[in-house]
């Protein structure tokens, strides 16, 4: 056996320095002259700025400087990094503008409106409360089902349907044939609620800039500082050789913190303006309103199966929402490198009044990897006793799924054993399921209809 093997405890030699409280997370990192920032968020989920005050908030006690979004305009600075290559149904690109802060409309509670900077965090946030916004409500699309519906507001003028993008895989023509053969069919619909984390250190940035190089240096919570680098070069109008990004310890990510976020910018652009690092830091409850969000989606699902219970095919219709702006990494969570040739998964993005959805190891529990284990659960709560066997040319699937059930159904209906196909060599998944009656399922109802060829169709 080799030093590391399955099931073998792996030491770590991080733990001691960590427990001892000798962390440097960056809310420990204190630099010469640093002043504290802070984020003025809009309470409406959509609403038209109609005007913004800040005398007052300027004459506040300790205050170094308060931004809003024609300030970052003046910058010359670029919108934050979003992804390409994301394509509507006719082939069309919609890519919003993303800035910093926002000048004439907000578009989630939480949106950034403007920005105090002062020699002390508490000064920053009474200031903060002296800004006098004056805000006109717009209607809000806050369902993601409803939200590319006919009558639905509009969160982008040029966006009248709110599909942001749409992304088809696998093999609609095999999936079709699969389907008009198949003996069974079972369909469910999942609502699958949005997710945030919850990181041991909530997300922090410090900006420093070097006015005699010309540099700028940023201390903040991510998971990739050379690919960070590259994207926040074009944001501050730079080479990336005048840039430096420092990761200490991250205390916790998941995925969310890997993006380029507005306040990182902002602490940057801050520092050069008042000649002094800037330091700004979340708070838990800040949280839930600024940092990236996943899931949140709506799947209708089809799987279809012979009269042994062998799988056939499995189509799946997801409509997910992405929030109000496209931001780097969101358009990963797709789970693409599961889907195989019979299957057929139609996501649509639609953009709605919330906060970004990105998230990394959440976002790919979208669409098949999670319905396709849900969709066995619905078969085997109405078949007594069900032994399926995955074909060869579904080469993945997610062995955890099955485990979490739907709210619908009181206990696991089944488990996974996992062998290898002794012909392609390719795996081969066996599910055996409990003897499982509708008892089990007190919530759900079954529906079982004939057609001519004799085949059901069951909806959970």
């Amino acid at each position: 056996m080799g030093e590391f093997a399955i099931g073998q405890s792996v030491p770590r030699f991080e733990d001691p320095r960590l427990v001892k409280g000798g962390g440097r997370y960056v809310g420990d990192m204190v630099l010469p002259g640093m002043a504290f920032g802070h984020v003025l968020r809009s309470p409406h989920a959509h609403a038209r700025i109609r005007s913004i005050d800040t005398a007052k908030a300027k004459a506040s006690p300790g205050v170094l400087a308060v931004l809003t979004g024609a300030d970052w305009q003046t910058s010359g600075w670029g919108d934050l990094p979003v992804p390409g290559g994301l394509t509507r149904r006719d082939g069309s690109v919609f890519k919003p503008p993303y800035p910093a802060l926002v000048k004439d409309r907000v578009r989630w509670v939480g949106d950034y409106v403007a920005f105090v900077v002062a020699e002390g965090l508490h000064q920053a946030m009474d200031a903060a409360e002296l800004i006098a916004v004056d805000y006109e409500s717009l209607p809000a699309t806050v369902s993601t089902a409803a939200a590319s519906a006919n009558g639905a507001p509009k969160v982008w003028d040029g966006c009248a349907d709110n599909i942001g993008f749409v992304q088809l895989f696998g093999d609609k023509a095999a999936a079709d044939a699969a389907f008009a053969k198949a003996d069974h069919v079972v369909k469910h619909r999942f609502v699958i609620n949005r997710v945030t984390a919850a990181s041991m250190e909530p997300r922090g940035a410090l900006g420093d800039y070097n006015a005699a190089e010309d540099r700028y240096t940023i201390y903040t919570t991510l998971q990739r500082v050379h690919p960070y680098r590259s994207e926040l070069s074009p944001v501050l109008k730079v080479p990336e050789s005048k840039i430096r990004v420092v990761a200490g310890d991250i205390g916790g990510s998941f995925g969310m913190k890997s993006a380029v976020y507005n306040e990182v910018a902002l602490v940057l652009l801050a520092s050069k303006l008042t000649g002094r690092p800037v330091k700004w830091m979340s708070t838990r409850s800040e949280s839930f309103l600024c940092d990236a969000q996943a899931r949140d989606n709506v799947t209708e699902a089809e799987l279809a199966l012979d009269k042994q219970g062998h799988f056939l095919a499995m189509r799946a219709n997801v409509v997910a929402a992405i929030g109000a702006y496209l931001q780097t990494g969101m358009q990963a969570f797709t789970g693409k490198g599961r889907m195989q040739a019979l299957l057929e998964a139609m996501p649509v993005r639609v953009i709605t009044n919330d906060r970004i959805a990105l998230l990394g190891a959440a976002r790919c529990a979208l669409s098949s990897s999670f319905s396709a284990p849900c969709c066995i659960s619905c078969t085997a709560a109405f078949c007594s006793a069900l032994f399926v066997t995955v074909r060869p040319s579904i080469r993945r699937c997610n062995v955890l799924g099955v485990m979490y059930m739907t709210e619908r159904f009181s206990r696991p209906a089944g488990i996974f054993t996992c062998v290898t196909s002794p012909v392609s060599n390719l795996p081969l998944t066996k599910m055996k399921y409990f003897s499982v009656n509708s008892s089990v399922n007190s919530g759900a109802q079954a529906k079982v209809t004939s057609t001519s060829s004799q085949r059901s169709r069951w909806s959970a």
